[in-house]
């Protein structure tokens, strides 16, 4: 794995990705934290190849959830 193939992805009960985190194994501690913070929020936590995030539905603009996480170099 090149440390960014999978990524965890936060998905609110509308369906739209609230936040993204790339599985990199040096940044684990980091990972576990993210994930943490989704499911405090009520977010579903799916592990989905980094390519299937870019082309996703990202948002849709409902403020229910307000952790969001903007990785420029996934959108």
């Amino acid at each position: 794995m090149s440390g960014e193939d999978k990524t965890y992805v936060g998905i609110a009960p509308c369906g739209c990705i609230r936040t993204v985190c790339v599985d990199n194994l040096d940044h684990k501690k980091d990972t576990a934290a993210t994930i943490a913070r989704c499911v405090k929020l009520g977010l579903a936590v799916e592990r989905w190849e980094t390519a299937a995030v870019r082309s996703a539905k990202w948002d849709c603009g409902k403020p229910e959830y307000p952790f969001i996480v903007r990785q420029a170099s996934l959108l």
